[in-house]
Parts: C-alpha cells; sequence; structure tokens
C-alpha cells in the first residue's frame, strides 16, 4: 500500500457520514499517525537479543511482514546546502 493510499483510507475512516461533526485531518497529521503506526509495527516485529549483545534477533515470518517497507534500487544523491546541513531528495514511488 502506497502512502497516498494511506492516507485515503486514513480520511475514510475517520468520515462521519453525513454528519460534519469532525474536523479532516491535515496531510501532515495523517503522515505523523502512520509514522509512529508504522514505528510500533516495526518494533513489534524486532526484538532486541537476550544476551545483551547489542543486536536485534527477527524471525522469517516477521522478516516477510517488514519486506514490503523497504525500498531499494533508487540512488539518492545529496549536496550540502551550507555548512550545517545537507539536502536530498527523496524519489516519489508510483504504483506499477
Amino acid at each position: 500500500m502506497y502512502v497516498k493510499e494511506m492516507h485515503i483510507e486514513v480520511n475514510q475512516s475517520t468520515q462521519k457520514i453525513a454528519a460534519n461533526t469532525t474536523r479532516k485531518l491535515l496531510a501532515p497529521e495523517v503522515d505523523w499517525l502512520l509514522n509512529k503506526n508504522m514505528g510500533r509495527f516495526i518494533e513489534s516485529r524486532v526484538t532486541p537479543k537476550k544476551d545483551g549483545s547489542g543486536g536485534f534477533e527477527i524471525k522469517q515470518f516477521d522478516i516477510d511482514a517488514i519486506r514490503t517497507l523497504l525500498v531499494t534500487g533508487y540512488d539518492v544523491s545529496a549536496y550540502v546546502a551550507d555548512p550545517r546541513r545537507v539536502k536530498a531528495f527523496l524519489p516519489g514511488i508510483t504504483a506499477t
């Protein structure tokens, strides 16, 4: 599911049919909610090792669950905007 589809899903699920009792969520608010829940989902799938080595333990089932979140094959070039910042444009993902 792409970000635009997730926005539509959130907006549809928060609507009240024929009743303007709730305000519409702004796009940054929806992004914040989606990112927060995505982080929770990843944390539920990846657990720290019990031996305290600092690594993580992950099972194949959990790898398959988060595999769709990984995007590869894009070359993102960054440039120095000023001495304290680096700027890079993230690629847009379109449905194929």
